[in-house]
């Protein structure tokens, strides 16, 4: 059977990961999608228009620079309800995590009350509750954080050939019309 601390010491590492990944999704996954679409975008531009640089070296350079300055702007009705609805996705996905770590708070408390303290006071029995955790925290943080900004920001989700396809058969039909 779990002791009070075995117990709490699982409830509170939940609790502290899904604050975490919580806020990092919001904060820096955030940013760090914005920075993949933009490279992914760069990627795609510079990729499609290399043949294009070979024998027309001006238009691809005034083709190239536009695009590559162009910056997503909130200006239509469908980008501002976009970012309504991500903003009440984040409210809802940020008071569900609040709701979990006060049930949390709760139920540790209640153990620490109601359980064998494992020859702690309640202050030892918390400090050490919050040590641990915080402990794990760090490294749990620096992986994520080292393995978006290694890895998942590098990784490329375009299918260039699917999108050169889409490009030309769009271009086709326009020039059919």
């Amino acid at each position: 059977m779990l002791k009070a601390f075995e117990t709490s010491n699982v409830i509170m590492h939940i609790m502290i990961i899904s604050v975490f990944i919580g806020i990092f999704f919001f904060t820096y996954g955030a940013y760090l999608e914005k920075k993949i679409l933009q490279n992914q975008l760069d990627f795609l531009v510079d990729d499609s228009l290399g043949s294009l640089k070979i024998f027309l070296p001006e238009l691809s350079e005034s083709i190239k620079k536009p695009l590559k300055d162009y910056k997503v702007k909130l200006d239509s009705n469908a980008d501002i309800e976009v970012a309504d609805k991500n903003k009440q996705t984040m409210k809802k996905a940020m008071f569900a995590i609040l709701i979990g770590f006060v049930i949390g708070i709760v139920i540790i408390y209640i153990l620490s009350k109601k359980l064998d303290m494992e020859g702690m006071s309640r202050t030892q029995f918390f400090m050490k509750l919050i040590k641990y955790n915080l402990m794990a925290l760090i490294v749990i943080a620096i992986t994520y954080y080292t393995f978006a900004s290694g890895f998942a920001k590098n990784f490329m989700s375009l299918d260039l050939n699917r999108i050169k396809k889409e490009i030309v058969d769009n271009l086709i039909k326009l020039k059919k019309k």
